[in-house]
């Protein structure tokens, strides 16, 4: 048999890889390989069973052309590709013949040269059970999510095109990685590949570096199709949103573009390897922590899906999940107690956005138990008591923050922000002196959004100033005390409570604190860690919660007898929130610091 026609024939078969039984492929492969080959070189090295030669020369270099000339011949790719593929051949063997030059051909052709024999199974309908079985094994709750990304699976298998890629926005540790890792691992055959984003600056550390530079080599798309060893893979792209820029470069995410367009895809080409592959049946599954700094034409391809976040209850099934996880090679069972779990979670400092903080706190119990086992080692079984999770974790709690000579004067209002991953109530100071302009300085170490909720926070203030009281604001003064780093802009309704009880020259309350965001016309914005943030004020020693009217349902969810002597009052709008906390004006108060503008 002429060496073509056998290399014709063996693309056909393993086309038919994904049809095949493995011992029906086995069994065929081993025929056809066992075929005379009229071999007219006399040179081992165009054995089938060892892909392409080794390029040293111009003659094995004439050699890998005709094996990958008929390798073509059965590779999965329309005619428009095959046809693009020949007419780029010339172009990707243009090298010169020196040893950077030979490593350089070897490098690009093997590389093709497996992508060129690689499968593309379709997605099937067997495919979503296997997957939904797997998600709900290793994931507790996201439902909504599982339920998308099946839909998407299931569209797919009916009509036999490629699911559309999408975007997973949530906080870190919702979920989004390892559920979509879940997921693709259950698809036997399509295989998988994860790109870390976070970093990549330039387009070509995605879509290759030509043979000019010092960095030459196909880029990170390439290399997860040939890991995934699938041209239908599930290829997730994790943390979008982290991707950096250098002046110097195109933009990673430039790369995009073609590659999420079905026909740009089906002759994609990595700028090393020159030659096109059909990128257009793989499965781009996207994360990022926000939308913001993803471009906009970027978004314009993908379904964007927001993650939902954790109940309660879903919060303690994932607590449970990881313990029975920890059980399954333990010599000594841990079983927790009734209602230790419950505490376990309370305790944790973790949100309703993440199970991160939840499974270092499951680890701890472990590290803790395991000197008693250690000294017990006929121990099969420990119980777990509510008593001693709180003495492994209750020594997270924070102290009380606001000091004794602080507590009883105006311009204080305790915030409830999430401070090293765990709720604590921290105390905003504000001082507001008489000065013909409005001036703004902010202490304290504090992220960028903070200060953006100090800005509207003024803004409301003033303008309720003007409006109410017949007065405005001077320079202003707002001091995080104690100097905890915090972010996240649910402080804005304590720093205008603040300001407002300075201006009134009236004492807030040291028991009572303040969460929530705001916005230019007063509304009250809800906040999310809604669950780390009552906690930790409630241990601090809250009495009563002044939060969004927005987070009622979240509250609700919760068990009744987490917050027993906590007074919680909801408020929808910033007068609304005077109102509760603030008494009204009355005619003798004292005169209010501040200056008419332009006196």
């Amino acid at each position: 048999m002429d060496l073509n026609e056998h290399i014709r024939l063996a693309g056909i078969i393993r086309g038919l890889a994904d049809k095949l039984s493995g011992e029906d492929y086995a069994r065929i492969w081993d025929e056809v390989m066992a075929l005379d080959v009229d071999d007219d070189e006399g040179d081992d090295s165009l054995s089938l069973d060892d892909g392409l030669p080794t390029i040293s020369d111009s003659r094995s270099l004439e050699v890998a052309r005709r094996k990958l000339e008929g390798r073509l011949e059965t590779a999965m790719m329309d005619a428009s590709t095959r046809s693009l593929f020949l007419r780029s051949l010339d172009s990707a063997l243009d090298v010169t013949l020196d040893n950077d030059g030979c490593r350089i051909l070897s490098k690009r052709l093997g590389a093709v040269w497996r992508l060129l024999d690689l499968p593309c199974p379709a997605f099937r309908l067997e495919d979503v059970e296997k997957a939904r079985v797997a998600m709900d094994e290793s994931h507790e709750g996201l439902g909504r999510l599982k339920d998308f990304l099946l839909d998407e699976l299931a569209a797919s298998a009916l009509d036999g095109t490629t699911p559309h890629p999408v975007l997973l926005v949530g906080p870190p540790g919702c979920g989004k990685t390892s559920l979509s890792v879940s997921l693709a691992s259950a698809l036997c055959g399509h295989g998988h590949s994860i790109i870390p984003m976070a970093g990549k600056s330039a387009a070509f550390e995605l879509g290759g570096n030509d043979q000019g530079w010092s960095r030459a080599g196909y880029g990170s798309i390439a290399s997860a199709f040939i890991q995934a060893a699938s041209l239908s893979p599930i290829i997730i792209f994790d943390e979008l949103d982290k991707v950096g820029s250098e002046n110097r470069y195109s933009r990673a995410d430039s790369v995009f573009m073609d590659l999420l367009q079905q026909e740009r895809a089906a002759s994609f080409t990595d700028a090393f390897l020159m030659l096109p592959f059909d990128a257009s049946h793989a499965w781009y599954i996207f994360t990022a922590n926000k939308l913001e700094g993803i471009p906009e034409p970027l978004l314009d391809r993908l379904t964007v899906f927001e993650m939902d976040r954790y109940g309660f209850g879903e919060l303690v099934a994932v607590a449970q999940r990881l313990v029975d996880r920890r059980n399954v090679k333990a010599k000594c069972k841990l079983k927790f107690a009734p209602g230790s779990l419950e505490r376990l979670v309370l305790l944790s400092g973790g949100q309703d956005s993440s199970v991160r903080p939840i499974a270092r706190a499951v680890d701890r119990i472990w590290s803790a138990k395991a000197r008693e086992i250690a000294h017990r080692p006929r121990l099969r079984s420990l119980v777990v008591s509510s008593g001693d999770v709180e003495a492994v974790l209750g020594g997270r709690t924070r102290a009380a923050l606001i000091p004794e000579g602080l507590s009883v004067q105006a311009g204080i209002v305790n915030a409830i922000g999430l401070a090293d991953g765990m709720g604590a109530m921290l105390p905003v100071e504000v001082r507001n002196a008489p000065c013909p302009l409005l001036d703004v300085r902010i202490l304290g170490d504090v992220a960028y959004d903070v200060k953006e909720a100090v800005m509207v926070a003024v803004e409301l203030v003033d303008s309720y100033a003007d409006k109410e009281l017949f007065t405005h604001l001077g320079r202003v003064g707002v001091n995080f005390v104690h100097g905890i780093s915090m972010s996240g802009a649910s402080s804005a309704l304590a720093v205008a409570l603040a300001i407002l009880s300075d201006l009134l020259g009236k004492a807030v309350p040291p028991q009572l604190a303040v969460m929530g965001g705001l916005s230019m016309k007063g509304c009250v914005l809800p906040v999310c860690g809604l669950l780390a943030r009552l906690v930790g004020a409630s241990r601090q020693g809250a009495r009563e919660i002044v939060l969004p009217e927005a987070n009622r349902r979240d509250v609700d969810a919760l068990p009744p007898a987490l917050l027993p002597d906590v007074r919680l009052t909801y408020v929808s709008s910033f007068e609304e929130a005077v109102g509760h906390v603030l008494p009204p004006v009355q005619p003798e108060s004292p005169p209010m610091k501040s200056l008419e503008r332009g006196a």
